[in-house]
């Protein structure tokens, strides 16, 4: 399949295109939870310096010389001045590689396939790479000028977005604080 015929498929939001072949794309309500969580705390901090922050669901299609693969991370940025409000944005799949780039783990996700997709990524342009496991309560930090070894935030770390989002903080222990159940009072 082409990245235009998957462009054009209703379903393609639960789908990644792998070299024009459909990848199913699941994600568990945790994940889902966490990302958002993340895509909030990134537009709070990049919408004031004139960068984009995107949520899940935006494919990318940013990989040279693989014109049929199209990767959708759980959230993403593209810093100032490299997207334009014009027609770019009207492309159904973003051209350009983000700038910091957010996989949040779901319990049927390997290993090997979260791994290869942290490689295209830094492979693709990508400056920062997040690997957050909301099981294990750590953030794994890939840096493209040292794609080999990851930074781990831990639970009482605090997540910085480094020369990508100067200036941007988050206390690791906010992205795994769930609601609490409501009790039931009688």
């Amino acid at each position: 399949m082409t990245a235009d015929e998957f462009a054009h498929r209703a379903d393609r939001k639960d789908y990644e295109l792998l070299n024009g072949r459909l990848a199913p794309r699941t994600v568990s309500l945790r994940a889902a939870f966490v990302a958002g969580d993340v895509f909030v705390a990134l537009t709070e901090s990049a919408r004031p310096r004139g960068g984009w922050a995107f949520p899940a669901g935006l494919g990318y299609a940013c990989f040279p010389d693989r014109p049929d693969h199209v990767r959708r991370p759980s959230a993403s940025l593209v810093r100032a001045g490299r997207l334009h409000d014009g027609p770019e944005l009207r492309a159904e799949f973003a051209p350009v590689a983000p700038d910091l780039v957010v996989e949040v783990i779901s319990p049927d996700d390997r290993a090997a396939n979260v791994n290869q997709k942290t490689r295209e990524w830094l492979d693709a342009g990508v400056q920062l790479v997040w690997v957050i496991d909301p099981e294990a309560r750590t953030v794994f930090a890939y840096h493209r000028d040292r794609p080999a070894t990851a930074d781990i935030v831990r639970e009482a770390d605090t997540l910085t977005g480094g020369p990508v989002l100067p200036g941007f903080a988050l206390a690791a222990a906010e992205l795994f604080r769930f609601p609490a159940a409501a009790s039931s009072s009688p």
